[in-house]
């Protein structure tokens, strides 16, 4: 049953659109949006607040499984996460 629920959580945060400009600070890059939420949802993020690209860093902000407010920041380059942080 967890399994079903993730899926949908996962399916359910493709469907929600990502900011146009997001895309523009990592033009070029393999890793997209869609995908850099896509990876986040991989630690608990469930629903997605703000999607923002710096320096060749996805930063995936939003709320957890659980209700903590997270972030997540994902390499443009590679999709690797590169850190996870939950807000106190």
């Amino acid at each position: 049953m967890a399994v079903i629920l993730r899926l949908a959580a996962l399916a359910a945060l493709l469907a929600l659109p990502v900011p146009a400009q997001a895309e523009d600070d990592c033009r070029g890059m393999p890793i997209s949006a869609a995908q850099a939420i896509a990876i986040a949802a991989t630690v608990g993020l469930l629903h997605v607040k703000d999607v923002d690209c710096d320096d060749d860093e996805w930063e995936v902000e939003g709320w957890h499984v659980d209700g903590r407010e997270m972030e997540v920041e994902i390499s443009a380059r590679t999709g690797r996460i590169l850190e996870v942080e939950f807000d106190d």
